[in-house]
């Protein structure tokens, strides 16, 4: 078939086909499940004054009307591009988030992300283009507000200094301010060819880490920014969720790992900036800190997750090594202690014991002034010993007062701290040290008076004799046993487990102990009547 001429070819006047011209900015989103919020955020990019851009949303396997909405606005509008993929954050051909090839080919010259349940300012993309453009910026941050999904009701802002440089090192005095408005990936756009070339170093995290990412992400590009903008307006609206990370039920411990790997990253990249002033350095302690005392208050509402399960997310954050390094600082320690003990507060449960060392951190330290509770400062002892406590969190408690102590307690308190530590790395020569300054023949007696007493019956007697042999040695091996039998008889679980659990650190030497203690634990647990 012979395809007909145009009017102009046929008086001599060659058509050349115009070229699809290129936008000024791309727009990239993520998308899983989001029908509830996703029109809303797709028409913040359809109404934007600017008007050259190009959408690129990527639908992540959802299983709701997301992939509806999505093909409804891609029919209207060439200007946005839709794919979907089978598997959230995984394309049908295997290729993972965040490596390049998941994504399609970035037309614009500009690139900005946004979540798939927040809104931009009407002007977001014509003020950040003009900031860039203006500047030859790589990048450009503006600020943001959160507001409350259901009812608008903004409840925190971030808007940074406003900065327009080519000399990195004149945002170093300014980077404390500036740092809120880097921790997204959102709220930002970036020189397509500044972000293509350097997305395997600002995008490529470690495999584990899964909260963080943005954070991370940024603070790559900026440490490989020549030239940088940011601009003192919010003009990106973050929607703050129920089912948000600020409500989680429960709490994922790699959270922990990313940040000492987001403290690291932003120690290089002011190092790299030439901005690592004191100051600087300060700051991204705080917000290490910060980071961690956040994890820590989210806990208490974390139903998912048992007190086990809680408390060994506490002991994952104090088995960190440059945390504890950074105890050293009192202003840190302080704000750390404080946040630390007051989650331990609502977690731990006295009639439902755990084996952390935690548990009895707490029980020990709670009885440190009671009269009666000779064995308050051993159970302690053992929580600052155990191999779960590397660093010897709660050793700051020696400091206070505790009442009725042993001969060989009142000396260990009297050693100096770094004496002290010395003596907790060792547990068994510390039991040995304890027991030196007890009267052995005073000892005997009452142990001699204990089997009396026990043969006959006399628990009265018997609970009189212990309390004896706890004054002058605690850690006492036959006064340690029958005070877990007697516990196991009069049913208090708990005690009796964290008397085991106290016996079997400070006499792993002798199988006996360890034997007879692990059977009682083990029929505590079981909730049966110990074979004794």
């Amino acid at each position: 078939m012979v395809q007909r001429r145009s009017r102009l070819e046929s008086v001599g006047i060659k058509v050349v086909a115009k070229q699809k011209e290129q936008p000024e900015i791309t727009f990239f989103m993520l998308a899983y499940n989001g029908e509830r919020y996703i029109d809303a955020t797709i028409k913040s990019v359809l109404q934007q004054s600017e008007t050259s851009w190009q959408f690129v949303i990527c639908n992540n396997g959802s299983t709701d009307g997301t992939d509806k909405i999505c093909k409804r606005y891609a029919k209207k509008d060439h200007r946005i591009v839709y794919f979907a993929n089978a598997e959230n954050m995984k394309t049908n051909e295997g290729i993972s988030y965040p490596e390049r090839a998941f994504w399609p080919t970035f037309e614009g010259k500009y690139i900005a992300m946004l979540d798939s349940d927040d809104l931009l300012d009407k002007n977001f993309a014509r003020l950040m283009l003009k900031a860039a453009k203006t500047a030859q910026a790589d990048m450009v941050v503006c600020g943001c507000y959160m507001f409350e999904d259901g009812s608008g009701r903004i409840i925190s802002q971030r808007i940074p200094p406003f900065i327009q440089t080519d000399d990195m090192q004149a945002i170093g005095s300014k980077f404390p301010e500036l740092y809120g408005p880097l921790r997204t990936i959102w709220g930002k756009i970036f020189r397509r060819d500044f972000f293509e070339q350097y997305y395997n170093f600002a995008w490529l995290k470690p495999q584990w880490m899964h909260n963080g990412m943005d954070t991370f992400t940024v603070l790559g590009y900026l440490e490989k920014c020549t030239t940088f903008v940011s601009i003192d307006k919010p003009l990106y609206q973050y929607r703050m969720r129920q089912d948000s990370l600020f409500f989680a039920t429960k709490v994922d411990p790699t959270r922990i790992k990313a940040g000492e790997v987001l403290y690291q990253r932003g120690l290089h990249c002011i190092e790299q900036l030439s901005i690592a002033s004191e100051e600087n350095k300060n700051y991204l302690q705080s917000v290490y800190w910060g980071h961690m005392a956040d994890l820590l208050r989210l806990l208490p509402k974390a139903s998912q997750m048992s007190q086990e399960d809680k408390l060994h997310f506490i002991e994952t954050i104090l088995q960190q090594e440059h945390l504890a390094q950074l105890f050293a600082a009192e202003q840190n320690f302080a704000v750390m202690a404080q946040a630390i003990n007051d989650v331990l507060q609502t977690i731990i449960s006295e009639d439902s014991y755990s084996s952390s060392y935690l548990y009895r951190l707490i029980y020990g330290h709670k009885q440190c002034q009671n009269e009666q509770h000779l064995l308050s400062f051993s159970i302690f002892l053992s929580a600052l010993c155990d191999s779960e406590n590397p660093y010897r969190w709660g050793s700051f408690y020696l400091k206070e007062p505790w009442a009725r102590l042993s001969k060989g307690e009142q000396h260990f308190l009297q050693l100096s701290s770094a004496e002290q530590v010395k003596w907790l790395q060792r547990p068994l020569e510390l039991r040995h040290y304890l027991a030196q300054y007890a009267d052995e023949n005073y000892l005997q007696q009452q142990k001699a008076q204990l089997f009396n007493a026990l043969e006959q019956h006399d628990i009265t007697q018997a609970i009189d004799n212990l309390n004896r042999i706890a004054a002058e040695n605690p850690l006492d091996r036959e006064g340690l046993y029958f005070r877990i039998l007697l516990a196991y008889q009069t049913n208090d679980m708990a005690y009796a487990q964290m008397l085991a659990d106290t016996a079997i650190l400070f006499w792993s030497d002798d199988e006996d102990i360890q034997i007879i203690c692990q059977e009682l634990k083990d029929v505590a647990n079981d909730s049966a009547t110990p074979k004794i």
